[in-house]
C-alpha cells in the first residue's frame, strides 16, 4: 500500500513538471528596489521633480491613518482589474493592487528570462509593456509587487500567444509624418520620431497598434500657422501626437505604448486627439502612456468610447487661460473611464460628457490654477472606486451634475503648494474634497447622490509668506433645487479636515474670508441660491455622516450664497485635540443673508460637550436659525394597548410650534423632537436696522392629540426612550366594552396624561393569564420523566461498571 501511494505522488509531481517546469511561483522573492527622490529638484524649474519627491513622501496612504484603513492592510491584486492586449512583438499588462505597490513583470518562453523595468514609485494602478517578443508565440508571465512595508509577492504563472503579421500595415520611421486614409490596422515596428505631427485619422475604423514602441511628436517647430480663431485644432498639420481629422470619422483605436512630445515643445500640442469625431464614434484606448509638458496642453480627447489602462504624464505648469479647463483626460458622451493613472496634473483630471461611468481611476493633481477638478462636472455620471490627491493652488476632488452617483471614492488632500502659482487670487493654497457651487441664483442642481466616500483634507503652511493653506473644506456644496424629491443627498461619507500642527498659523488661514478661520477649514460648507429670501429649501439632505476636524465641522452660508433647509441626521461629529483653539463645531450666516430652517437630529458627539456644540453664529445681519434634536418612530397605542392605525396625530411643541403626523396600519409614526432651537432675528440691512442678539429656546414637552382622546403630554426627557405613545379614549370606550376584562378596566383608571414608559410599566405589572394543561401535555410530561430516570439510571451502571 505504501509503494502505491508513493507511486501515485511521483506521477502528479511528474505531471506538474512537464506542465510548467520551469515558471512555478517562487518562494522566496527579491525585494524590489525602493523608489529614489530626485536630487534638490528647484519647484519652478522642475515641478514635475518636485511634485514626484512630495508626492512620495506626503501622499501616501501611511501619512493619515484614516486613509491607511480606507485602503486596507490587505495586499493583493484585483482580479476584476486585469487587463492583457497580446500584440505582435509585444504586450500590454494592466492591473490594480490593492495598496500602493512598486511592480514588475518578468517574462519569457519557458523561464522568467525578461524582466520590465520596475514602476518608479508606488502606483495602485499599474501598465507595463512587454517588449522584444516574436509573433506568434507562447510566453509565460508573472508580477512581482512590493508595499511600502516591503511585502513581497507574485502571481501565479501566466501565458499568452503573440499575434501574427497578415495584412496589417507595418510602420516605420520614413512613414512619418502620417496620413491615414483607409480602414485597417496599423502597427509601429521601431520607435518613431516626427518632427511635428505624427499620424492624421482621415478614414472609418481605423485601429492603430503601438507595439510597444514610442511615438515622439513635435520634435522641430511646426510648419503651419494656427488658426486665427481657434488655434491649432483646424489646422490638420499641426504637431499632434495622433489625431483625427475634423471629418467625424468613427471607430477609432489606440493601443499598446507611449506618444511623448519632443524637444520643441509647442503650447497645446496634444499627444492624442479625436475630439471631432462623430457622436455614433465608440473609440477605444488602452495600455498606452501620454507624456507631455507644453505651455497649455492636455493629455487626450477622445471622443466617446471606453479609454482604460492608461497613463498620463503632464509635466507642464503654465496655464495661459484657467477657463479653459485643461484636461488629462476628455472623454465624450456615452464613455467608459476606468484604470487608468494620471500620475501628475497641472489642471483638471478626468471630464467627460453625458452619461459616463469614471471608476477605478488614481489621480495625483498638482494644481497651478482655480478649479483644478480630479474628476470634473458632467450629468448622470456614475464616479466611483477612484482614488484621488492633490495640492496645490486650489485642488477639488470632485465636482458636480444633475443626476450625478459618486460612490466609494477616496480624495486625500493636502493644503500645500511651493509657491504662488496663480494671480487671480492673493493666497498659495486651497483644497476641497467635492464642490458643488450655485453662482447667484443661476445654477440650481438636483438628484445629486453622494455616499461612502472618505474625504481626507490637511490644512498646512506653505513656504508662500505666513499664510499656507486659506481654505479646506471636505464637502463645499450647494441648496440646489427647490423640489425635495429632486434634492442633494450626502449619506454614508467619512470626512476629516486637520489644521496640521508645527508652524501652520491658523489664524491666518482665512485671511482672504473676511478674518473668519471657521469659513475657511470645515469638514462641510453649503452655500445656496438666493441672498436674502426667507424661503426654506427642503432640498439638501445629510445623512450618517462622520465628520472629524480641530476648526469647524458645518458652515451653513458663506460668499457664494445662503444656506436655507439643511437637514443632518445622525450625523457624528468628532474633534482632533490638537491645534483646537478655534474649534467650533456649527457656524451660521454671513453678511446680511439669511440662514434659516436648518436642522441637526440624531447627533453623536465623540470629544465635544453638548455645550461646546452649541452653534456660533456670525456678526452679520441676516436672519438664521438652527434647531437641535431626535428622530422617534413609536407606536400610538390607546389605553389597552391596541394600535391607533392609520390616523392623523396634532403635535405641538410646547405651546408653540405644531405639526401633524399619520399613522401606519401599525400605529407607528415617524417624527422629529426638537430639543433646542438656537436664533439670531434682526433687522434686516435694508430697513436699517442692526444685528439682533442670539438666542436660545430649550423645549420641554410634546403634546400629541386626535380627535375622541384626551391630549397626552410628554416631558422630552421621557419621550426619548419611549416606544409607545399611549392616547386614552375619551369615556374610556373604544368599542369592545363589551369583552373588557379586568385588567382593561384597571388599565382605564390610570391617570391622563401618562408617559409611554409609565404605561409599558403598569402593563408589565398586569397579572398573567393562566392557560390549564391539557390532557396531551401530561401525557408527554410524564413520558419525558420516565425517559430521563432511564437515562440517569444507565448512567450509574456505566459509572460503577468503570469504576
Amino acid at each position: 500500500m505504501r509503494k502505491l501511494v508513493l507511486g501515485l505522488i511521483l506521477c502528479v509531481g511528474a505531471v506538474i513538471s512537464i506542465i510548467a517546469p520551469s515558471v512555478m511561483h517562487a518562494d522566496n522573492l527579491e525585494k524590489l528596489p525602493e523608489p529614489v527622490l530626485k536630487v534638490n529638484p528647484d519647484p519652478v524649474t522642475n515641478p514635475d521633480d518636485w511634485f514626484f519627491n512630495y508626492r512620495l513622501t506626503n501622499l501616501a496612504e501611511t501619512t493619515d491613518d484614516l486613509v491607511e484603513k480606507t485602503v486596507g492592510s490587505k495586499l493583493e491584486i484585483d482580479g476584476d482589474s486585469w487587463w492583457l492586449y497580446p500584440s505582435y512583438n509585444s504586450a500590454s499588462v494592466g492591473f490594480s493592487t490593492s495598496k500602493s505597490t512598486i511592480t514588475r513583470i518578468e517574462y519569457g518562453e519557458t523561464g522568467y528570462t525578461q524582466k520590465t523595468s520596475v514602476s518608479e514609485s508606488y502606483y495602485f494602478n499599474h501598465l507595463h509593456y512587454l517588449t522584444g517578443l516574436k509573433e506568434n508565440t507562447t510566453y509565460h508571465y508573472r508580477v512581482i509587487y512590493q508595499d511600502r512595508a516591503g511585502t513581497v509577492k507574485a502571481t501565479e504563472d501566466k501565458v499568452f500567444t503573440t499575434k501574427q503579421f497578415t495584412s496589417e500595415v507595418k510602420l516605420t520611421n520614413q512613414d512619418f509624418p502620417l496620413q491615414i486614409t483607409s480602414s485597417g490596422t496599423y502597427v509601429l515596428t521601431e520607435d518613431i520620431t516626427s518632427d511635428g505631427l505624427g499620424i492624421n485619422i482621415k478614414a472609418n475604423d481605423v485601429i492603430i497598434d503601438l507595439n510597444g514602441h514610442t511615438l515622439i511628436y513635435d520634435n522641430a517647430p511646426p510648419t503651419a500657422t494656427p488658426d486665427p480663431t481657434s488655434g491649432w485644432q483646424y489646422v490638420e498639420d499641426a504637431n499632434y501626437g495622433i489625431r483625427a481629422g475634423r471629418w467625424n470619422f468613427v471607430n477609432s483605436s489606440i493601443f499598446n505604448g507611449t506618444i511623448k512630445q519632443g524637444a520643441n515643445g509647442e503650447t497645446g500640442m496634444t499627444p492624442i486627439f479625436l475630439f471631432h469625431m462623430s457622436g455614433t464614434t465608440q473609440n477605444e484606448i488602452a495600455g498606452v502612456t501620454v507624456d507631455y509638458y507644453s505651455d497649455s496642453n492636455i493629455g487626450m480627447r477622445t471622443g466617446n468610447g471606453h479609454i482604460h489602462h492608461n497613463v498620463v504624464y503632464d509635466r507642464g505648469a503654465v496655464i495661459e487661460d484657467r477657463h479653459s479647463g485643461l484636461r488629462s483626460i476628455h472623454a465624450g458622451t456615452d464613455s467608459q473611464v476606468t484604470y487608468n493613472s494620471l500620475r501628475r496634473f497641472r489642471h483638471r483630471g478626468i471630464d467627460c460628457g453625458a452619461n459616463c461611468e469614471v471608476a477605478m481611476n488614481e489621480l495625483y493633481s498638482d494644481s497651478y490654477d482655480t478649479n483644478s477638478f480630479a474628476i470634473g462636472s458632467g450629468e448622470d455620471h456614475f464616479i466611483h472606486d477612484n482614488k484621488i490627491f492633490g495640492l496645490g493652488y486650489l485642488f477639488i476632488g470632485i465636482g458636480w451634475g444633475n443626476g450625478m452617483t459618486a460612490s466609494g471614492n477616496l480624495i486625500y488632500g493636502r493644503c500645500y503648494a511651493p509657491n504662488m502659482r496663480s494671480t487671480e487670487y492673493a493666497r498659495p493654497s486651497s483644497v476641497a474634497g467635492m464642490r458643488v457651487t450655485s453662482y447667484y441664483d443661476s445654477d440650481v442642481f438636483k438628484d445629486m447622490l453622494v455616499e461612502n466616500n472618505t474625504i481626507v483634507l490637511k490644512a498646512e503652511k506653505s513656504p508662500v509668506g505666513d499664510i499656507g493653506c486659506t481654505m479646506a473644506r471636505g464637502l463645499w456644496v450647494t441648496n440646489g433645487t427647490r423640489d425635495h424629491e429632486s434634492a442633494l443627498v450626502y449619506r454614508k461619507n467619512t470626512i476629516k479636515v486637520e489644521a496640521m500642527p508645527g508652524n501652520f498659523d491658523i489664524s491666518k488661514s482665512g485671511v482672504y474670508y473676511n478674518g473668519d478661520v471657521n469659513n475657511a477649514l470645515t469638514t462641510v460648507t453649503i452655500q445656496g441660491t438666493g441672498w436674502t429670501s426667507e424661503e426654506i429649501a427642503d432640498a439638501i439632505l445629510l445623512e450618517d455622516n462622520h465628520l472629524i476636524t480641530n476648526v469647524n465641522h458645518i458652515v451653513l452660508g458663506e460668499g457664494y450664497g445662503i444656506t436655507n433647509g439643511a437637514r443632518f441626521y445622525g450625523t457624528t461629529f468628532e474633534k482632533i485635540e490638537h491645534d483646537s483653539e478655534f474649534f467650533r463645531p456649527v457656524r451660521l450666516g454671513f453678511w446680511y443673508w439669511n440662514t434659516l430652517g436648518n436642522k441637526i437630529i440624531d447627533t453623536k458627539l465623540v470629544g465635544i460637550s453638548e455645550k461646546e456644540f452649541e452653534p456660533y453664529f456670525y456678526g452679520g445681519t441676516g436672519k438664521m436659525d438652527i434647531k437641535y434634536g431626535f428622530s422617534k418612530n413609536p407606536q400610538f397605542v390607546d389605553q389597552h394597548g391596541s394600535a391607533i392605525a392609520n390616523q392623523t396625530i396634532t403635535i405641538q411643541i410646547d405651546g408653540d410650534e405644531t405639526t401633524q403626523i399619520t399613522t401606519d396600519a401599525g400605529g407607528y409614526a415617524s417624527f422629529e423632537v426638537i430639543t433646542n432651537k438656537y436664533y439670531k432675528y434682526g433687522n434686516s440691512v435694508e430697513n436699517g436696522g442692526i444685528s439682533g442678539t442670539p438666542a436660545q429656546i430649550d423645549y420641554q414637552a410634546y403634546q400629541f392629540s386626535l380627535a375622541n382622546y384626551q391630549p397626552n403630554t410628554m416631558p422630552i426627557s421621557s419621550l426619548k426612550s419611549a416606544s409607545q405613545i399611549v392616547l386614552e379614549k375619551v369615556g374610556g370606550n373604544d368599542g369592545n366594552d363589551d369583552v373588557a376584562n379586568d385588567d382593561d378596566q384597571a388599565s382605564d383608571e390610570k391617570p391622563k396624561n401618562e408617559t409611554a414608559s409609565t404605561g409599558q410599566k403598569a402593563a408589565s405589572q398586569t397579572s398573567p393569564k393562566k392557560f390549564p394543561i391539557s390532557g396531551t401535555q401530561n401525557v408527554k410530561i410524564l413520558l419525558s420523566s420516565l425517559a430521563l430516570g432511564f437515562i440517569t439510571y444507565l448512567s450509574i451502571i456505566v459509572f460503577r461498571h468503570h469504576k
